[in-house]
């Protein structure tokens, strides 16, 4: 046996279990679970009870904008580190988890998929309640980000198990995105698709339109110009209970200031809106947000709006839902 083929056996040996380490890695990890936009803070009760508890609760977290409704980002779900440590408690594979304890340690440790996937564990730890306030605000917005990060994964994971990639709108508007099979296209016109899916006194809404647009006219993407696109084509294609012949058309609340803000998304940059929508002459409003993607390589601007009407109910996880779905955007 030469030489040669001795590395050879070995480096194919090497391979083999390195596979094989992966596949019984892949199913030693299980799935998390865990409502929506929830996250488990294990900490003493007496922290907890305590001005650490009292400014977590009423920190950054506790209110997201462009809802009706106050709401808070995630839902908190207080256990003790006893109940979190016992050995029957499935508590831990929980998606999103927050461990806070003093220590001589201070810091905050970041840590994926420890118990299952996909799953955020952070451990903040300090040695004064006064420093783990600090350490807190520091980190929070990083915090946060994280956490919505792994929160949009398992709800695209859920999707997923009951959508289906759209040939109609993929042929129309040459985008790949998931549509779950409960929605339903309500009206499809050049460059444009109403999807929808209504239950009792719910209705989630998704529109999906395109321009074309010049290079040396993107310096023009600012708010007023994506709040104009959208009431042009919602006043144009959503009409109220009355179809429209009142007057009746869906335009964003002048009473209520929308955000706006830039990010970069698979490697597109994205103008990102919120706030709320009406129905001119009825009572119908709700929230929305808008992504519009600049997609340079087809010198145009597709926009992704998904707007909720839910009277008298919490809208937070029906607008995620909705903003789960436009993030399966692929432009092609």
């Amino acid at each position: 046996m030469t030489i040669n083929f001795r590395i050879f056996c070995v480096l194919l040996l090497a391979l083999f279990v390195s596979c094989a380490n992966k596949k019984k890695e892949g199913k030693l990890t299980p799935p998390s679970f865990g409502e929506t936009n929830s996250i488990i803070v294990v900490a003493e009760t007496n922290l907890w009870d305590s001005m650490l508890g009292d400014f977590i609760r009423d920190s950054i977290w506790a209110e997201i904008y462009g809802l009706p409704q106050k709401e808070p980002h995630l839902d908190l779900v207080h256990i003790t580190p006893s109940d979190f440590e016992r050995s029957d408690n499935k508590i831990f594979k929980n998606k999103a988890i927050l461990r806070i304890a003093q220590s001589d340690y201070s810091g905050v440790k970041f840590f994926e998929d420890l118990y299952s996937r996909p799953q955020l564990y952070c451990e903040i730890t300090a040695s004064s309640e006064e420093d783990l306030i600090k350490i807190f605000r520091k980190n929070s917005d990083d915090m946060l980000k994280k956490i919505k990060a792994v929160e949009f994964e398992q709800k695209s994971i859920q999707l997923n198990n009951i959508s289906k990639n759209n040939s109609q709108v993929k042929k129309a508007l040459n985008v790949k995105i998931d549509l779950p099979r409960t929605y339903r296209i309500a009206t499809a016109r050049e460059n444009f698709f109403w999807i929808r899916k209504d239950n009792e006194n719910v209705s989630l809404n998704l529109m999906l339109y395109s321009i074309p647009i010049k290079s040396e006219n993107l310096k023009l993407l600012d708010l007023q110009f994506v709040s104009r696109k959208r009431d042009s084509i919602s006043t144009s294609f959503v009409p109220g209970q009355f179809g429209g012949k009142r007057g009746d058309f869906m335009t964003i609340e002048p009473k209520y200031k929308p955000s706006f803000t830039q990010f970069v998304f698979e490697n597109l940059i994205v103008y990102e809106m919120r706030s709320l929508w009406k129905v001119k002459e009825t009572f119908m409003s709700g929230p929305f947000v808008n992504y519009c993607f600049v997609d340079k390589k087809n010198k145009r601007l597709l926009f992704a709006d998904g707007f909720v009407y839910a009277p008298s109910k919490r809208k937070r996880d029906y607008l995620f839902e909705l903003e789960t779905i436009i993030r399966s955007i692929k432009l092609l």
